[in-house]
């Protein structure tokens, strides 16, 4: 994986359930694409010249303190907030793009890897930030929090499940769909 995602502690535990007996290693880091490497990538874009399956379409909110009450964001008043950002990442990289394709240029007070102190600040109502729909339930009380739509269609963010074309075994073909499964019933609930 190039980054780290909440999801991975859930991925974990249902893949240790249904499979205890598997030897599960990670890697974080700039992917190798040399399949003998990894049996699966979770990544922002697709993989060229490899299987890819959308595991999570999520839309990706402004987050604002409770006492702020719209419901959504007009893109051009980002540039009047205080904003904290996530640390160098690819969901980072993808709040980045967004912003400068909409010629928005943000007052940045703080960046950090961080989701709970981000969560916190904003709470108190130092700051905004991004929030991704689905994926930071499980590792942030987002209650604290308002989130809002950006702009009238707002936007969203994918995680892909890449793997090397070519003969799967069992085994691999049954972890990828519990992922997947996985991920699609996030949006159920």
């Amino acid at each position: 994986m190039c980054e780290t995602t909440p999801l991975l502690v859930s991925f974990l535990k249902i893949i240790h359930n249904k499979y205890p007996q598997i030897n599960l290693q990670f890697i974080q880091s700039k992917i190798d694409n040399d399949p003998r490497h990894y049996d699966f990538q979770l990544v922002p874009l697709p993989v060229p010249e490899q299987h890819n399956e959308l595991l999570l379409s999520e839309e990706v909110f402004l987050a604002t303190s409770k006492e702020n009450s719209q419901s959504t964001f007009q893109l051009e008043k980002i540039n009047q907030l205080p904003l904290i950002e996530m640390n160098e990442s690819p969901f980072a990289d993808f709040i980045q793009r967004f912003l400068s394709a909409q010629r928005i240029d943000p007052q940045v007070v703080l960046r950090t890897g961080d989701r709970n102190l981000m969560i916190n600040l904003v709470a108190q109502g130092y700051a905004s930030c991004f929030v991704p729909e689905l994926s930071w339930n499980s590792t942030a009380n987002l209650e604290k929090i308002s989130l809002h739509k950006i702009g009238k269609n707002g936007f969203h963010r994918r995680i892909y499940l890449s793997y090397p074309y070519g003969p799967r075994t069992s085994i691999q073909e049954q972890v990828a769909t519990l992922l997947l499964n996985y991920s699609h019933s996030l949006k159920k609930t």
